[in-house]
Parts: C-alpha cells; sequence; structure tokens
C-alpha cells in the first residue's frame, strides 16, 4: 500500500478514537470516584459540586418565585468524607422545623479558614428547600447550597426522622466555605416535608445543639 493511503487510515482512525472519547465524556457517565462527569451531565465534576446529576448545589431556580420543576437525580454511589483529618466534624438533623433557622458561629478571631464542606441531604418523595449562607466579616453575604426542587426518592421516610436514612435516599453536594467567614446559616424555610441533612468540615464553627428538629446530634 502507498504511503498516502497508510496516512488516509491513520486519519479516519484518529478521527474515530477521538469521537469515541467525546461520547463517553458527553453523557453523564458516572465515574469510580461516584462524581458524575461530563459537560451534559448539568454538575461541575470537581471537587466543589454535586454528586447528584442534574442538579449544582446552587440551583438557580431557586430565586424565582414557586412552584417549581421537581428534578429526581438517579442515586450515584456516595463517596466517602474528604475533609482533613482534624476536621471531620459536624452535625445531621431530621425533620427540621420549617420556617427554622439554624446558625453557626466561626471560633476563630478572624473567621474560618477556606474550606470546602460534605453535605448529604434526603428530601425523598417532596422536595424540601434549604438555603446555606456564609457572611465574612466585612459583612457581605453568599451563596453555599440553595436546593427547592430536589426529590430524593420514591418513597417516604422510613426513619420517623430519628436516624440517618439509606444510602439510596441521599444526593451528596461539595459546597465551599470562603476564607475569613464568621457565621454559616442554615434556613429551613422551604421545608415542607421529612428530609434529612448532615454537614462535615466544621472545625472552624462552634457546633451548637439546634432544638428545633425531631432530630439532631453532633458527628462524630
Amino acid at each position: 500500500m502507498s504511503f498516502r493511503g497508510l496516512l488516509a487510515i491513520a486519519s479516519i482512525l484518529a478521527l474515530v478514537l477521538s469521537c469515541g472519547a467525546r461520547t463517553e465524556l458527553g453523557f453523564g457517565v458516572p465515574t469510580a470516584s461516584g462524581v458524575i462527569a461530563g459537560d451534559d451531565a448539568g454538575v461541575d465534576a470537581g471537587p466543589d459540586g454535586a454528586t447528584a446529576p442534574g442538579v449544582a448545589p446552587i440551583d438557580p431556580t431557586c430565586t424565582g418565585a414557586p412552584p417549581y420543576n421537581t428534578v429526581f437525580p438517579p442515586y450515584v454511589p456516595l463517596v466517602p468524607p474528604d475533609e482533613p483529618a482534624d476536621c471531620g466534624n459536624g452535625f445531621e438533623l431530621g425533620d427540621a422545623v420549617p420556617g427554622s433557622v439554624y446558625v453557626l458561629d466561626s471560633n476563630q478571631p478572624a473567621g474560618a479558614a477556606a474550606i470546602t464542606l460534605d453535605v448529604d441531604f434526603a428530601t425523598y418523595k417532596e422536595p424540601d428547600g434549604v438555603l446555606i449562607t456564609g457572611t465574612t466579616a466585612n459583612g457581605e453575604t453568599y451563596t453555599l447550597l440553595d436546593s427547592c426542587r430536589l426529590q430524593t426518592s420514591s418513597v417516604g421516610d422510613q426513619t420517623g426522622g430519628t436516624s440517618r436514612p439509606a444510602d439510596d435516599t441521599i444526593r451528596q453536594f461539595r459546597i465551599s466555605v470562603e476564607p475569613g467567614t464568621v457565621e454559616l446559616v442554615i434556613d429551613f424555610a422551604g421545608v415542607v416535608s421529612p428530609m434529612y441533612i448532615q454537614v462535615l468540615g466544621l472545625c472552624d464553627f462552634d457546633v451548637v445543639p439546634f432544638p428545633d428538629a425531631t432530630w439532631w446530634q453532633a458527628v462524630p
């Protein structure tokens, strides 16, 4: 075969391989880490994003007026917490009182250091709204999590709001605390039904008991 013929075959093979790689990455295929990869998955596949396909930590739809179209992303196997070994503490709770607010103040004079928090969230059959915001020392407020239309299960809460639910009812998020944050506010104004949330990585905050829930406990 001529050199020109060999060159043509090589070009065709290169084109086929490149299309195959684009297909694998472009349709939101679960990776070994449990994070959805690909630009069609609807999420950030980096460390500060959702492992649930189709819903980012900050859902822009939530800034509009209800009603919202429910989003029910498929279950993705949960990934282990990945905070530093000396910063794995936090809390978990079930069935926050609708309209209640949980405030966590920083225990550091200059505010919290930058860190990514691990959030496990379950809303079961009916979406519940949870908004997490941070406030810096200069009074600026920013949003870490804003969820208002996430359904996580086809069945209702089997725990009665008194324990961690089954993994397949949970969706995970990774949210970033900005350096110098002096306060985190977890707003349960959008809660309308049984729900569960766990937040880890709170070593720079005073994790105080929260009375406005069916069940609360510190972790670990």
